[in-house]
């Protein structure tokens, strides 16, 4: 029966009665060499070439099976080597001055990538696992790591176990190059982390921060009272008049001119007080030569005051006469000629009822309201000047 060889390391193995007498020669070959070289065998392999396969045979010798190799290059540029398609770890030593690769082949002995790969600088050495198609760093991560001298800048670090040195390694400046840590002048467009809205710490806020807990606070209504203060500005889009209890006055509207706000203590209301004089812009009425012994009718609307209809009404009148002979005096009545009605009147400069007279009279009266009012006038031809001034509900 012929040998086989196993299929990640390919070591032989003997099959059943064969080999006789010679079977140890094979067994020390696999154990004192193969699998001696997997754990902990050493191959300087030199790629002349951009893709190099590294060497893989079955019970013999070879490149691929060792733990370690060491390689470098004739090609002048960066190159790559390829492992057989089974799972391995290696430690690849890059003694080369170019950047090295190392993949696992689709098919044993070809330089067509399986996966992903490893790069390795120039003069730098690392340690990778392969699962038969990609490559991976051994590790990855580091709990804990003590160099005996400071990294070197060309390696990530500083070269320096003090920031003072550090910087100075680095070529950085405090102020021009890094700001200061007491009283930085950041300028450009600084981030920061942003903190959760509630947040109450002497950390930064950033604008996102700001924007967060202003898109927060909902409507005026579900704020504490105690822990809202307007200044300044005003107030809008409540969703009704603010109560009398809360500084407002109930209302959404302003009153009726020559109105007044009452309460019951809850509600309120534009209201003119119970009789008392309401005074209005002057409003003309009448302004014209009356009849001289004779009635006129002026029509007194509900807009004259505000829309109300008032009590009483307070007029005030202006007339003059001039240049009537044989004239003693004029006058006005309201509703009709008497005395007793009297609301204008004069007496004339004509004593000796002989030449040509004039004459001038005001008066301010309050009449019971009535939507046309009746004046019985006796004016000698004068002009006569009729106003409405106030009211009384």
């Amino acid at each position: 029966m012929a040998s086989t060889y196993s299929p990640n390391l390919r070591v032989e193995l003997i099959g059943t009665g064969d080999q006789a007498g010679t079977w140890g020669t094979t067994t020390n070959n696999n154990l004192g060499t193969l699998l001696e070289n997997a754990i902990s065998g050493y191959e300087a392999v030199s790629v002349t070439s951009a893709n190099q396969a590294l060497t893989a045979l079955n019970g013999a010798d070879d490149q691929a099976r060792n733990m370690i190799l060491e390689v470098t290059t004739t090609t002048g540029a960066n190159f790559a080597v390829y492992a057989p398609p089974v799972p391995k770890t290696y430690v690849l030593v890059n003694s080369s001055a170019y950047t090295v690769s190392i993949y696992n082949s689709t098919v044993l002995g070809n330089t067509t990538a399986a996966g992903t790969g490893v790069a390795v600088p120039a003069g730098k050495s690392i340690s990778v696992w392969s699962d038969g198609t990609d490559m991976a760093a051994q590790i990855s991560t580091l709990p804990a790591l003590t160099l005996s001298t400071d990294l070197a800048v060309a390696d990530g670090g500083t070269g320096a176990s003090t920031a003072a040195d550090a910087r100075t390694n680095l070529g950085l400046v405090i102020g021009t190059d890094v700001a200061p840590v007491a009283s930085p002048a950041l300028t450009g467009v600084p981030t920061a982390p942003t903190a959760s809205p509630g947040t109450d710490t002497t950390q930064i806020a950033t604008t996102a921060f700001v924007q967060n807990v202003a898109g927060s606070l909902g409507t005026i209504s579900s704020q504490n009272a105690n822990n809202v203060a307007i200044t300044g500005g005003t107030i809008t889009g409540l969703s009704s008049a603010l109560p009398i209890a809360s500084g407002g006055t109930g209302l959404t509207s302003v009153g009726s001119s020559g109105t007044v706000l009452t309460s019951n203590g809850s509600a309120a209301a534009w209201t003119a007080p119970t009789n008392s004089l309401i005074l209005i812009t002057k409003q003309n009425v009448y302004s014209s030569n009356p009849p001289n012994g004779g009635t006129i009718n002026v029509s007194l609307p509900t807009s004259l005051f505000g829309g109300n209809t008032p009590s009483f009404v307070m007029f005030s009148a202006s007339a003059y006469v001039g240049g009537v002979t044989d004239m003693r005096y004029f006058y006005m009545c309201a509703d009709s000629d008497s005395t007793a009605n009297m609301v204008l009147g004069s007496s004339s400069d004509d004593t000796d009822q002989g030449g040509s007279a004039s004459g001038r009279a005001a008066s301010t009266f309050v009449l019971p309201y009535a939507s046309t009012q009746t004046f019985y006038t006796a004016l000698y031809g004068g002009v006569l000047y009729l106003n409405v001034i106030g009211y009384q509900r």
